[in-house]
């Protein structure tokens, strides 16, 4: 049977095969597309309703989800390089990148209050605390 059928596709024009084979490839597509919006919405409406109280979905509003999430991916993206920028991620919006925002002063800042936990900290909150009983 399949050496009949591929008999068959070999002796086709040229263009029937190209026809063909694109619409092959939209049905091996729509299929895979519509399996992991299967998975998305099985997800969704197992956890999402329990856990947030949010409202069931269907396959369609899971492909629009999924959509929607290849887009937000496509306009801020995570380098995985954070060593440049003590410990930061790099983060681009729309190629920019925004990592000058984060500027030494934070780290002082971030130093400062460190040394200050680790001297008043412990301490402070400790009387925090017995305020807060009375």
């Amino acid at each position: 049977m399949f050496k009949s059928l591929f008999n068959k596709f070999k002796n086709l024009r040229l263009g029937y095969k190209i026809v063909i084979g694109i619409i092959f490839v939209a049905v091996i597509v729509g299929g895979l597309l519509s399996l992991v919006g299967l998975v998305v919405m099985s997800l969704w409406n197992l956890l999402m309703p329990e856990i947030f109280g949010l409202p069931q979905i269907s396959m369609i509003q899971a492909m629009g989800l999924l959509l929607l999430v290849s887009i937000f991916k496509g306009v801020v993206t995570s380098s995985s390089s954070q060593s440049k920028n003590n410990g930061r991620a790099k983060v681009n919006i729309k190629g920019q990148d925004v990592t000058e925002l984060f500027n030494n002063e934070d780290d002082k800042y971030d130093e400062k209050y460190e040394k200050w936990w680790d001297e008043k900290g412990e301490e402070a909150f400790e009387s925090y605390l017995e305020k807060d009983k009375s």
